[in-house]
């Protein structure tokens, strides 16, 4: 049996450390080694705690990318508790993962609804559109799907160079140099940045 970085990610959040590494026959030492070379991150003192006292303790969402490392070859002679672990672990991340969506969008329309303009003269409008009439929300002509998107890619960046740090001087200096690159393609086109310059007709402070 084979454990990519998305699985052990969904165990590590499914399932106390200590019970991982028993059922996978292993020390749980062996497994902290297993989730760091992979950059996987862990449940802090007291997560599990927490879960058995009814409360509802936050997960870091799932890194969109991994470092090039082999996946995880388990060899032991009961593996059916293992999968069975998995496949539990793997339908509370879809859960989990749906609930948060759910939540995003409630927020958003709550949020949009929150700041709709509404003028002492009845006629709304937009900001930097003085003459656009209805009930137009400020918050319309925020392209949050492009901001989060951006955010996103902030974020591999980043995760590429912590996954990178375990690489030899010659191949890090070349990973970084890209990165380097990539952070001045992302500021470039930065849609927040972008939209402060269409409201304010400047240049966006540095």
């Amino acid at each position: 049996m084979q454990l990519t970085c998305p699985d052990l990610f969904a165990l590590v959040w499914h399932t106390p450390l200590t019970r991982l590494a028993a059922v996978a026959g292993v020390s749980d030492v062996a497994v902290k080694k297993w989730l760091r070379k992979r950059g996987i991150p862990t449940p802090a003192r007291g997560h599990w705690a927490k879960v058995q006292a009814g409360l509802v303790v936050p997960r870091p969402q799932m890194p969109t990318m991994w470092p090039n490392v082999a996946p995880v070859k388990i060899s032991v002679a009961g593996q059916d508790e293992l999968e069975a672990m998995l496949r539990d672990a793997r339908a509370a991340m879809t859960t989990c993962d749906r609930a948060e969506s759910a939540n995003k969008s409630e927020e958003s329309a709550s949020t949009q609804q929150k700041f709709q303009i509404r003028p002492p003269n009845g006629a709304s409008q937009t900001l930097g559109d003085p003459n656009s009439g209805g009930s137009v929300s400020i918050l319309d002509q925020i392209d949050f799907e492009a901001i989060s998107a951006q955010q996103r890619k902030v974020d591999a960046i980043l995760r590429i160079g912590e996954c990178s740090a375990h690489l030899d001087d010659l191949d890090r200096l070349k990973v970084e140099a890209w990165l380097a690159q990539a952070r001045l393609e992302l500021e470039k086109n930065d849609p927040a940045r972008i939209l402060i310059q269409r409201l304010t007709n400047r240049k966006p402070p540095d």
